[in-house]
């Protein structure tokens, strides 16, 4: 059997999308290793699906971050009972904090790699994913490595119902997780309304997607002949019927990091978050970073946000800005689907 190797991600679904490419760092230095994957009950079906995970060990996010001493105990030596006697080559701690490393008391393991080592980190103003990424390949620099496999990943076929017209999925909600809700991320509801009219009077077909805590949203777009998914897919689902559509909107929040795993064109919204931290670098992708000339602009720490009472910054992003962003990625798309990477007309090969 070849090395072994234990990932601690226990955040939200963003947060673990994030760090899903370090998988394959991981495999492209050691094809036999046997991965797995500490993580929260929220994420795991998005990691179900990743073929280069050999084995996933579930904690309780709620007890582990709960108020009750007894409840965070509880969950804390669930894990340990899971790890008793393991034997690993390396642990990866995803996380500043350094008290995940309670975690693997249990395990044996030669080396621990964390971000509270040496370097706080993720450092702000790099994209999460690099920062995971280093974490496995210890390079930092100039001259550092930042090509890596794509996620390996069992996405589920293009639902029947998405054909013919172009699709654009929004995602109006979000923004929250098990520590949290963060509403200062969020694009006004009434843009998205506006947004998706217009999209329907110029002939798209509007997807709205959210989790079951969004239900409250679906009533903006109740005169309006949107396809609603809110709270209606799993996480492997949802994942399908991205990687089927024609474009994503979204503001920061988890559906940005599970676009930029099927790589299906986006444009993201930001204000209060640095939008190079969140926002993949790749093709097809527009980022929109609201509040230009704002001084409080970024009011994001890494953990808190600043007390605002009303996210101006998100505010100013018009829809018309929005609207043109996502027929320049359409437009683009189209070019690349009828012409070849080296330029030469497929009809000519």
């Amino acid at each position: 059997m070849g090395e072994r190797f234990l990932i601690i991600k226990i955040g939200a679904i963003g947060d673990v999308a994030m760090a899903i490419p370090m998988l394959g760092a991981i495999r492209q230095r050691h094809p036999q290793a046997h991965i797995t994957w500490l993580c929260g009950q929220v994420p795991a079906p998005l990691l179900e699906i990743a073929q280069d995970i050999d084995e996933l060990v579930v904690v309780n996010e709620q007890y582990l971050f709960g108020r009750s001493i007894r409840d965070r105990a509880r969950a804390i030596a669930a894990v340990w009972a899971k790890l008793f006697g393991r034997r690993y080559d390396a642990v990866y701690v995803c996380h500043s904090d350094s008290r995940y490393k309670i975690l693997t008391w249990s395990a044996w393991r030669k080396a621990t790699y964390s971000f509270g080592e040496g370097r706080q980190g993720p450092l702000a103003g790099r994209h999460h994913t690099f920062e995971y990424i280093r974490l496995v390949s210890r390079e930092d620099g100039p001259f550092a490595n930042r090509n890596f496999p794509a996620a390996r990943l069992n996405v589920p076929p293009k639902p029947d119902w998405m054909h013919e017209s172009l699709s654009v999925i929004v995602a109006p909600g979000g923004g929250q997780n098990a520590r949290r809700t963060d509403s200062l991320r969020r694009w006004p509801i009434e843009h998205y309304v506006e947004l998706a009219t217009r999209l329907i009077q110029q002939g798209s077909k509007v997807i709205v997607v959210g989790a079951k805590s969004d239900g409250h949203l679906r009533l903006a777009f109740q005169n309006l002949p949107v396809i609603d998914l809110i709270g209606h897919t799993t996480l492997p689902q949802l994942l399908g019927v991205v990687a089927a559509a024609d474009a994503v909107v979204s503001h920061d929040t988890s559906l940005i990091h599970l676009t930029n795993l099927v790589e299906t064109p986006l444009v993201a919204l930001f204000g209060p978050t640095p939008m190079a931290s969140f926002l993949f670098p790749r093709k097809a992708a527009y980022g929109i970073w609201g509040g230009e000339g704002l001084a409080c602009r970024p009011c994001y720490d890494g953990r808190e946000f600043y007390s605002c009472p009303r996210n101006v910054c998100m505010e100013s992003i018009s829809v018309d800005l929005v609207l043109s962003k996502i027929s320049e990625l359409l437009n683009k798309r189209a070019v690349t689907e009828l012409v070849s990477p080296d330029g030469v007309e497929p009809s000519a090969l």
